[in-house]
């Protein structure tokens, strides 16, 4: 009897793991981009682009009473972000990261920023190429200046590739 009874709560278990498990180990959809720290994330962006074509960067978080001045909205719940800016330099480049909590609309945040970013953020220089884009929960700001278009669609390329 003890057998029996030892049989069928093994079953029970084996079931029960079968039904919760998950084909890809729980990960349902998650991609690459999804989990990625986020200044790792910078350094994957900058990836296949040469030295002399971007300027020297400094990549560090942002606080939450400093999005204003770097993602043109306010502090966003439960977000993380970090940018990469020139250290010291007067070129039109700014690489912003801005990851929002689970449940926030990352479609209307994106649209939000995009409204209200300013190309010409610097005194003397300004962006020509702006991109806002979003892909899971996190949102890329890439502003560059005239002749990094190449650079520029690096950038947004291998963001994207994050989640292909």
């Amino acid at each position: 009897m003890k057998k029996f009874l030892t049989l069928v709560l093994c079953a029970a278990m084996v079931l029960t793991l079968v039904a919760c498990g998950s084909k890809d180990g729980g990960n349902a959809g998650s991609k690459e981009g999804d989990t990625m720290d986020l200044t790792a994330m910078v350094d994957k962006l900058y990836e296949g682009i040469a030295a002399e074509n971007m300027p020297m960067v400094m990549t560090q978080e942002v606080p939450a009473d400093a999005f204003e001045g770097v993602f043109f909205i306010p502090a966003v719940d439960g977000a993380e972000g970090v940018m990469s800016e020139p250290m010291m330099s007067s070129v039109a480049w700014s690489v912003c990261l801005l990851r929002v909590a689970e449940g926030t609309d990352v479609e209307a945040t994106r649209a939000a920023i995009e409204q209200n970013v300013n190309p010409a953020k610097w005194l003397c220089v300004e962006a020509k190429n702006v991109d806002v884009i979003a892909n899971g929960n996190t949102i890329l700001l890439a502003m560059t200046g005239e002749g990094n278009e190449a650079t520029h669609k690096t950038i947004v390329d291998n963001f994207n590739a994050l989640w292909a």
